[in-house]
C-alpha cells in the first residue's frame, strides 16, 4: 500500500558544457531512499517483457475507432429517435454537422475528436463545470476530493447509472475513477481560489451559442457581444449550495496492452438527486491498427533526472507511472509511445510552493513530451 509521506528526490548535478547549436541533456543522477520504493506506482498487469534486468514495451500505430452509432447517441443525449429527427434542434447558424440545442442542452458529436453534452438549465453546467478541475492540473483531483463516495451514492452506483454513457462513447472497458463533490470539498475549493462558486438553481436565464450567432447574422454585433458576455454565468449568482447539489465526478481511462491511455478519457459529472448526468465530455478513443516493434525503456531513475533538469532542483517527485500517451509524427499519424508520468511537488518559497504538477517523460527518448 502506498503510504502518505512523499519523498524528497536527492540528486548530484554533473557539470555539462555545450557547443553552440548541439542539442544535449545534462546528466543528473538521482538516488531515493530504500523505503521510497512502494512510492513508485507503475502498473502491475502491464505487458512490459524484461531481458537481462532490461524493461520494453511497444509503441503502437493508432487508429480511429469511427463506430459511433448515431441513433444511439441522438437517443440517449437529445431524446429523440434517429440522428435524423435530431436535425429539428440544430441552430439556424451552422456550428457543426451534429451540434444541437433542445430545452436547455447543448448536444456535440465532433466525429473526428469528441462528444459533450451539456445541461444549462438551472445553470448547472455552468456550476459544475468550474468544479471539475477547479486547481486548473488532473493530478491534484484525489486531494481536491478525498472521497470516492456519497453518503447518497457509492461509486458502484454512479458507475452503474452512467454505464450507458460510457458504452456510447466507447469507454465501457475502461477503469473509472470517481471524485465526490460533497460540500465540504467545494468550501476548500473556495477558500483556495479565494472567490466563490456558486450553486446552481432556479432563475437563470439558458443561453447558447446558436442564439448569439443568430444576433450575429442580424447584424446586431453589440447585442450578441452582451448576450455572450452572459453565457456561462450560473456560477456567479452565489447560490448557496445544499446537500442535494452534491455529485460524483467520475473519469474513464482505458487501457492499451495493459497500460493506461494517459490523455484520452471521458468525464462525467452526475447528480445522484436528479438521477440525471449534467456534463459529459469524451474523446473519441482510438485502436490500435499496427504494433511496432518493442523499445528498451529508460529507466524511472534517468526519467526523473529529465524531470529535475527540466523543472528546477527544488522539487519533491511525489509519483511516477508509467502510461501511454497519443502523439503525432510528421506524417499526422497517431501514435501510443511508452511515457513516464512524474508527478511533483514545488519546494521553494515562491508563490508557486507547494503547488503539485506533472510533466511527461517519454520513455524511450527520455526526453520530455509537450503534452
Amino acid at each position: 500500500m502506498k503510504n502518505n509521506q512523499k519523498y524528497l528526490v536527492i540528486f548530484v548535478g554533473m557539470i555539462a558544457l555545450a557547443l553552440p547549436g548541439c542539442r544535449f541533456r545534462r546528466e543528473i543522477s538521482v538516488s531515493m531512499p530504500a523505503e521510497s520504493e512502494e512510492q513508485i506506482q507503475v502498473e502491475s498487469n502491464t505487458n512490459i517483457e524484461k531481458e537481462d534486468g532490461r524493461n520494453y514495451l511497444e509503441s503502437v500505430k493508432l487508429k480511429r475507432n469511427d463506430n459511433t452509432d448515431l441513433n444511439q447517441f441522438a437517443q440517449l443525449l437529445l431524446g429523440v429517435p434517429t440522428i435524423e429527427e435530431a436535425e429539428q434542434y440544430k441552430p439556424k447558424h451552422f456550428l457543426g454537422d451534429y451540434y444541437y440545442e433542445k430545452d436547455g442542452t447543448v448536444v456535440i458529436y465532433n466525429k473526428d475528436f469528441a462528444i459533450s453534452y451539456s445541461d444549462e438549465n438551472d445553470g448547472m453546467a455552468s456550476t459544475y463545470s468550474h468544479l471539475m478541475n477547479p486547481i486548473g492540473d488532473g493530478s491534484l483531483l484525489r486531494e481536491t476530493y478525498p472521497e470516492e463516495s456519497l453518503a447518497s451514492c457509492t461509486k458502484e452506483q454512479a458507475v452503474k447509472a452512467c454505464e450507458k454513457y460510457a458504452r456510447l462513447c466507447g469507454y465501457e472497458d475502461a477503469e473509472v475513477s470517481s471524485y465526490a463533490i460533497t460540500l465540504d470539498a467545494i468550501q476548500n475549493i473556495e477558500k483556495k481560489l479565494q472567490y466563490t462558486i456558486g450553486a446552481p438553481g432556479e432563475g437563470y436565464e439558458v443561453i447558447t451559442r446558436g442564439q448569439v450567432e443568430q444576433l450575429r447574422d442580424e447584424g446586431k454585433e453589440a447585442e450578441a457581444d452582451a448576450l455572450y458576455d452572459k453565457m456561462d454565468s450560473g456560477f456567479k449568482r452565489n447560490l448557496p449550495w445544499k446537500k442535494e447539489y452534491e455529485a460524483m465526478l467520475l473519469v474513464y481511462k482505458l487501457k492499451l496492452n495493459g497500460v493506461l491511455m494517459d490523455n484520452e478519457q471521458l468525464e462525467i459529472i452526475y447528480l445522484p438527486y436528479q438521477n440525471k448526468v449534467v456534463i459529459l465530455s469524451a474523446d473519441l478513443p482510438y485502436e490500435p491498427e499496427e504494433i511496432s516493434e518493442k523499445h528498451e525503456l529508460v529507466s524511472k531513475e534517468k526519467a526523473m533526472s529529465q524531470a529535475i533538469q527540466t523543472l528546477g532542483t527544488n522539487i519533491t517527485i511525489d509519483t511516477i507511472s508509467l502510461v501511454y500517451v497519443k502523439e503525432y509524427n510528421a506524417d499526422g499519424e497517431n501514435y501510443a509511445v511508452p511515457t513516464w508520468r512524474v508527478e511533483y511537488i514545488q519546494n521553494n518559497e515562491s508563490a508557486i510552493a507547494g503547488r503539485t504538477g506533472t510533466i511527461y517523460i517519454d520513455a524511450v527518448s527520455g526526453f520530455v513530451v509537450n503534452n
